[in-house]
């Protein structure tokens, strides 16, 4: 049996149309839904983007972070975010001892960064470069005018000027849709399983950095959402003065990124049609998650930080097509699933028996409906913040306050919601229940003992 995992980066499951969302542009990926078990309820473990890969390929709790210094040359420097340890087994090493022929596609540069080693275990991989801030391609310094892509009161002399001109080197020779990096990569996969479809079994890893910022999607994307932005080639992402985002700029920020995931999806699609296309669904488990989702101002702050470890930010679609499980195509499931489950249930789906190394639960029992649940709780942490949560509650330590505009403390604070009565997750209610406080608190210092 094959293997293929596809992951993205900071794809919120309510911008897609399988998970609810009615406005967002999703087709592809809502037809491969109907044809797969949809998981609801899973979260991060470790976040963000290298933190989750790490999560991903090894299938074991990667939380409390490590308190040790960072390696030198890492970037970023923040704990969790390292390359994989002698200690870890991954998908690559285990299913490449067991007589794999094991492929990597991907955009996501972080995984190639000096000191970083995650293409470890795989037969051949292919990096295809530019994403971000990645120093790929060279211009003259001053090339670009970085003032025409953002609204005067965004723009940042320093740090837009530091993130986007590599950007804009990167990307400026782009002439179509198929140039963007998601496309590159995604067609990248498919030829790869047109030219190893025999050497089965295999294992391929899709990753795209895509709908990640920069919010940059081709032109004909953005204008599906929405023909009031502010320039003509508008790129969000880090960089600007989030600090002084206007509420009449969400609207198109949000337009952007919807542009973004439209985008993912037409390429997810036609990986998965080159799947269906060469044969290989009747021996092939398929599956599409991603790292973490984003903020929309929806807690005060625009994308993702540390102390916002909401539903918008650790929430991830899994979506799962295995051969056999036909009966079960479509289903829905709203069992409690860590990211921690997701690569030895994989292993499982396609007849092997995971590594001791991997701790994680088999979460395909909620499917076949052997069990109802295979958690009580979840936990996720990111930087020096944690949160636990389970159907009821969430639990967490916020280090920006609701309020828009307003500054953050310096000392983060716990925080407890009512996800019955308060889904959006918008009104602290510790002191309203201070047992189930103390109830959460615990079960968060079983991971790190000074909780909160």
């Amino acid at each position: 049996m094959n293997l293929i995992l596809i992951v993205t980066d900071t794809l919120r499951p309510d911008f897609l149309g399988c998970y609810g969302n009615p406005w967002v542009k999703t087709p592809r990926i809502d037809a491969f839904a109907r044809q797969s078990v949809q998981f609801n309820c899973v979260h991060g473990e470790g976040l963000p983007t290298i933190q989750a890969r790490r999560v991903f390929m090894t299938g074991r709790e990667i939380l409390p972070f490590e308190d040790a210094a960072p390696r030198k040359g890492v970037s970023p420097g923040m704990p969790g975010w390292r390359a994989l340890g002698d200690e870890d087994v991954t998908l690559a090493d285990f299913l490449s001892a067991c007589g794999y022929y094991c492929g990597m596609a991907t955009d996501l540069w972080h995984l190639f960064k000096p000191t970083m080693n995650f293409h470890r275990g795989f037969h051949i991989w292919e990096f295809i470069r530019g994403q971000e801030g990645d120093p790929w391609r060279t211009s003259p310094r001053t090339r670009f005018d970085l003032r025409k892509h953002i609204p005067a009161h965004l723009y940042n002399d320093q740090a837009y000027e530091r993130n986007f001109q590599q950007y804009l080197r990167n990307t400026d020779w782009f002439r179509g849709e198929e140039d963007y990096f998601c496309a590159r990569t995604m067609r990248t996969a498919a030829r790869w399983l047109e030219n190893c479809r025999d050497r089965a079994p295999f294992f391929l890893y899709v990753d795209t950095f895509d709908p990640h910022e920069p919010f940059d999607p081709p032109k004909q994307y953005a204008r599906m959402y929405g023909d009031n932005y502010p320039c003509e080639r508008p790129i969000y992402g880090y960089g600007v003065n989030e600090k002084d985002v206007r509420d009449e700029d969400v609207p198109w920020i949000r337009g952007l990124y919807a542009g973004e995931v439209s985008l993912v999806d037409t390429w997810i699609g036609h990986l998965i049609e080159t799947v269906d296309r060469l044969g290989l669904a009747q021996d092939t488990v398929v599956a599409v998650t991603t790292d973490h989702g984003t903020e929309f101002r929806e807690h005060g702050r625009m994308m993702k930080s540390p102390g916002q470890l909401y539903r918008n930010v650790t929430r991830i679609p899994l979506i799962l097509r295995a051969p056999g499980a036909e009966p079960y195509a479509g289903k829905q499931v709203e069992a409690l699933i860590s990211a921690v489950d997701i690569a030895p249930s994989l292993l499982r789906l396609i007849g092997q028996t995971p590594p001791p190394p991997m701790s994680g639960l088999d979460l395909w029992q909620t499917a076949t409906g052997q069990r109802p649940e295979i958690r009580t709780h979840l936990i996720s942490g990111y930087g020096r913040c944690g949160a636990v949560r389970d159907h009821e509650w969430l639990f967490q330590t916020v280090a920006q306050p609701h309020a828009k505009h307003a500054p953050a403390p310096a000392v983060a604070q716990p925080a407890l919601f009512d996800l019955k009565n308060d889904p959006g997750e918008t009104r602290n209610v510790i002191e309203e229940h201070p047992d189930v406080a103390q109830r959460m608190r615990a079960l968060a210092r079983r991971v790190w003992p000074e909780a909160l």
